[in-house]
């Protein structure tokens, strides 16, 4: 019995963990970064680890790392909607569920590749 219950236990946490970074999340839109950088609404947060995104900077953007994201998430503006600058759709769903639970607003995301920088076009960009 003992071990039916765990091994029950470890089944949702595989399934828990899967779903927690894999599956997308809903409610957050590719947004292109040159067209409202002007808002000042607006809080560019850079998820990306240092070593990319100090090769590849967004402008006026907060720079913490995914990694550093729980301990330095009190830094970022509460009162402003936020864009977050991610390398990958594996980054996007994590950082998303992550704020959303300190109530942080996201309004958007910006994929940004390591080997161009730009936006990826609509049917490669990964649609939340």
């Amino acid at each position: 019995m003992l071990l039916l219950i765990i091994t029950i236990l470890t089944v949702f946490l595989v399934i828990n963990s899967i779903f927690y970074r894999f599956f997308p999340v809903k409610g957050v839109c590719c947004m292109d970064i040159k067209k409202i950088h002007s808002n000042h609404n607006l809080t560019f947060l850079d998820v990306r680890d240092y070593v990319v995104s100090s090769n590849d900077s967004v402008n006026n953007a907060v720079n913490i790392p995914y990694a550093y994201l729980k301990r330095y998430y009190r830094k970022i503006n509460q009162r402003k909607g936020v864009i977050l600058v991610v390398s990958d759709p594996l980054l996007l769903n994590v950082s998303v569920r992550f704020l959303r639970r300190k109530n942080i607003k996201i309004e958007g995301y910006y994929l940004k590749t390591e080997n161009n920088g730009n936006l990826l076009s609509r049917k490669t960009c990964f649609e939340a």
